[in-house]
Order: C-alpha cells, then structure tokens, then sequence
C-alpha cells in the first residue's frame, strides 16, 4: 500500500534521475581519469531524453485495475529504467591523442553535482512533507 503510494508521486522519477547522474557521475570522473591516455574515448551518459521516454511510457501505461475509479499502482516505464553509457564517437582527438577535454569535464562535473543536489533535496523534502503527513495529528 505505501509503495503504492510512493509510486503515485515524482519520487520515482527523481529516484531514476538520481541514479542517472551517479552514474554520470562515474563516467566523468573515468573521464578524468583517463584524460593522459592515448586513444580514449570519453564516456557519455545521455539519459534525460530516454528518462523523458520512460516517464511518457509510465503515463501511457494502462492500468491494472477492476474499475475505473479504481486507483492504479505502478511505475510503467520508470521500474525497468537503465541509463545508457557510450564512447563519445567524436573522431577528432581534443588533445592530440584523446578526446577528452579535462576543462570542460570538470565542468561536467560540477553541472551534474549541483543536478545531483537538487534532485537529492528535492527527494528529502518529498519524503519528509509525506513523514507530517503521516503523523500529522487529526484535530
């Protein structure tokens, strides 16, 4: 019931968002890392426009009920969501012999961790606006 309930909301989806961008998090710091190996190819994590996709899926999704006023449980889209990692097909070596670029990597960096912090707080105060309610005393 009160998984139900939390999959009614934007939790869901910020949950996804949050494990996007950890694993951005991941690939540009392996970026980082790799920025003085030749031939590396810089990993990439576009999600937002599959995450976008899975959010309409979740709408789009029918429902499992009897009746319909009946309230429907699920996620559609959002439970099976996997962002994708891929090598960067940009040919074009930024430094002579990868095409990593350690400046606009940190500044990645910093873009996906204020995304990050956003989508962290915004999930906290999700949580504890539900945790009053919950034990909000009826007068």
């Amino acid at each position: 019931m009160i998984e139900g309930l939390f999959k009614k909301t934007h939790i869901p989806l910020l949950e996804a968002s949050l494990h996007s961008l950890s694993i951005r998090q991941k690939a540009i710091a392996q970026n980082i890392a790799n920025v003085a190996t030749p031939a590396y190819r810089r990993l990439l994590v576009p999600f937002e426009e599959q995450l976008k996709l899975a959010l309409q899926n979740r709408e789009m999704a029918p429902s499992a009920t009897m009746h319909p006023r009946h309230i429907p449980i699920g996620t559609g889209g959002l439970d099976e969501f996997s962002p994708p990692t891929e090598r960067s097909n940009n040919p074009e070596p930024f430094s002579g012999f990868n095409n990593v670029d350690v400046e606009a990597e940190m500044g990645d960096l910093v873009k996906n961790q204020l995304s990050f912090e956003v989508c962290a707080q915004t999930i906290s105060g999700s949580f504890e606006a539900l945790r009053r309610v919950m034990t909000a005393n009826p007068s």
